[in-house]
């Protein structure tokens, strides 16, 4: 335990990362530069955003094929600051989002787990563009794993009740700051929508992204921190908006991916550790121990029925014993 002096897990070091959960894919060739630029920032991930407009095709699946080469300097850079990846390994690592901007509700038929192009993506999120669209979007839409929004105006009227049922889902919402930098208005709607989704989220459950299209709109993750305890949040919950909540998302992702509605999960042999593979793929050593346990339960078993029957024939023994003194008297 981490308050008494003990080991970190895993998990609560990846917890510790800075993730920006939106970088665009799209706009610029210089990804290499972002990426760099990102890690000597302080992240140690960042997923890259195709956003589509209604229908999703292959041609998009196929731009993301290939995601940009991580220079060894920076690996190890990230590596010796004990940033590590959802699958246990220390380095930077890069994602795949898919954004889906819904603009009526038959465009969710690109959204439906059925997809085979969203298997492609590490993130699904969707982009509503009014009140309606948001309800649907927080009670119907499975294979969403991020609510995001229009930063450049004003943000609908959201009902609580939306929210509350996309956090029971695992789904969580986002703001991106990178298009105030672009124009006032953007400013402007940004710390409006900003203070509207922060009250109606209760101050939680929000992710705060860069959505970079250029190396000059990265900025810092203590710089997305700044924001957000500007925008009404508590240190504690602005800071774990660049990573918490993003980590929250990425396990999200990996659940509904990973296997059929949260119940049975998909691994390859080849992830698997020793002690994994000995009860994992060795059903007959779990059976044997099984067998031997439901074995000793049956000697128990047996053993207190024993027990009782033997108790319950002892008081029988002396009054047989009377019974037969009694007869033979008689006969005297």
């Amino acid at each position: 335990n981490p308050r008494h002096g003990g080991a970190r897990s895993s998990e609560q070091r990846w917890c510790m990362v800075f993730i920006d959960l939106n970088v665009g894919w799209e706009s610029a060739e210089d990804k290499q530069a972002r990426l760099i630029t990102a890690a000597r920032l302080g992240y140690g991930a960042v997923a890259w955003n195709a956003t589509v407009r209604g229908k999703l095709t292959s041609e998009t699946v196929s731009a993301m094929s290939e995601l940009p080469r991580v220079p060894a300097e920076i690996e190890a850079q990230v590596g010796n600051a004990l940033r590590i990846t959802a699958d246990g390994a220390r380095g930077f690592t890069q994602y795949r989002r898919l954004t889906v901007i819904l603009e009526e509700q038959a465009q969710a038929q690109t959204l439906q787990p059925t997809n085979p192009l969203l298997a492609n993506f590490d993130i699904i999120a969707v982009q509503v563009m009014d009140e309606k669209l948001f309800h649907f979007a927080c009670t119907s839409l499975e294979a969403v794993d991020v609510i995001t929004f229009d930063a450049t105006q004003r943000m609908f009227k959201m009902k609580r009740t939306s929210v509350n049922a996309a956090v029971e889902r695992g789904v969580r919402f986002e703001l991106t700051i990178s298009q105030s930098f672009r124009d006032p208005h953007n400013r402007r709607c940004l710390i409006s929508n900003a203070m509207s989704l922060l009250r109606t989220t209760q101050y939680r459950n929000v992710v705060i992204s860069t959505g970079a299209d250029n190396v000059m709109e990265l900025r810092a993750p203590n710089d997305l921190i700044n924001l957000g305890v500007l925008f009404g949040m508590n240190q504690a919950r602005a800071r774990a908006a660049v990573s918490e909540v993003p980590w929250a998302v990425l396990m999200h992702a990996k659940t509904r991916n990973g296997t059929q509605r949260g119940v049975l999960s998909v691994q390859p042999q080849a992830s698997l550790s020793a002690s994994e593979l000995q009860w994992k793929l060795q059903p007959e050593a779990v059976s044997v121990d099984m067998s031997k346990r439901q074995n000793t339960k049956q000697r128990r078993r047996q053993k207190k029925r024993q027990q009782k029957q033997k108790a319950a024939a002892a008081p029988a023994q002396p009054a047989a014993a009377d019974a037969a003194a009694a007869a033979n008297s008689n006969a005297h």
